[in-house]
């Protein structure tokens, strides 16, 4: 049973569609044989202590009923560092997807920070750590 989760809401609005995916995940876990979880949307990584939850959640639920549970995160890959590549890998994230924009120049262009920035070589330098915790992909 795959799921999506987009990572922009605010947190009463979070709790509330926890508590409901929650339940239909324990109306489903008789009939799955394995949860496949992707976060996504906004920056999921801002709202990490959510996500880590709820994967809490997941993988209790899911060991408990013995179905196969996995996770993937795309990402801008700016909070991707090495503390948060161990806490993704020990919640069952095995794959980040990172999206970059082109070479520094063009990347910092196109997605700079609140500051004005460039985030490339932050990312790069976020990458080199996460390929010892993650499959890391770029689209």
């Amino acid at each position: 049973m795959p799921l999506l989760l987009r990572g922009e809401a605010s947190f009463s609005t979070r709790r509330e569609v926890a508590a409901h995916v929650l339940k239909v995940l324990d109306a489903q876990l008789p009939h799955i044989e394995s949860f496949d979880v992707t976060w996504f949307g906004g920056e999921p990584l801002v709202g990490k202590g959510s996500l880590l939850q709820l994967s809490d959640a997941f993988i209790l639920r899911c060991d408990e009923a013995e179905v196969r549970y996995d996770a993937s995160i795309i990402t801008n890959g700016f909070l991707l560092d090495e503390a948060t590549c161990r806490e993704l890998a020990a919640q069952r994230v095995s794959s980040v997807q990172v999206g970059i924009d082109g070479p520094p120049t063009v990347h910092d262009r196109m997605r700079p920070l609140n500051n004005g920035r460039g985030s490339f070589h932050t990312i790069l330098a976020n990458l080199h750590k996460a390929v010892d915790y993650l499959n890391v992909e770029t689209p």
